[in-house]
């Protein structure tokens, strides 16, 4: 059943990159909006690095069903102030145990695990001028990557 299906979302985008942000935002609302017996268990997926951008998830962090929080050092205080499920998971290996699927792999591919790559545009290729040369080479080769590994692919934009 559905309402049974565990889906792990990364902590996407930041400062750096709202648009991320914005995408699973819109994403995890529209999945809550759901019937409860239509829609899947929603968990972020938090890895250590990533904590200084959980301000930019604190409107919507409620509509997720639990934390999933990856690291090898203990879990930050301030997130079990959320009343949120939260599971610690030590490595990528024990992550996959506590799901059903991934998404998004954003510009990747994760071969072997139930993930859904995501890429969200080909600016690299319309707009070559805002990208050096590197990181138009470097999402080359996520392209390459995603279409060699990935099982399921959404693209947007």
């Amino acid at each position: 059943m559905i309402q049974h299906l565990r889906v792990g979302i990364p902590l996407v985008g930041g400062s750096v990159w709202m648009g991320g942000v914005s995408y699973i935002e819109l994403l995890v609302r529209a999945v809550r909006s759901l019937p409860d017996n239509a829609r899947p268990r929603l968990f972020l997926i938090i890895r250590d690095k990533q904590t200084e951008s959980l301000s930019y998830y604190q409107s919507f962090i409620k509509e997720f069903d639990g934390i999933l929080y990856v690291a090898d050092q203990p879990l930050p205080a301030h997130i079990l102030t959320w009343a949120l499920e939260v599971c610690c998971c030590k490595n990528e290996d024990e992550l996959f145990d506590h799901l059903d699927l991934y998404f998004p792999a954003v510009f990747d591919a994760i071969p072997g695990r139930k993930a859904v790559s995501w890429i969200p545009d080909f600016q690299h290729r319309i707009l070559p001028e805002m990208f050096t040369p590197h990181e138009r080479s470097m999402r080359d080769e996520q392209l390459d990557k995603i279409s060699r590994f990935a099982r399921i692919v959404v693209v947007s934009s």
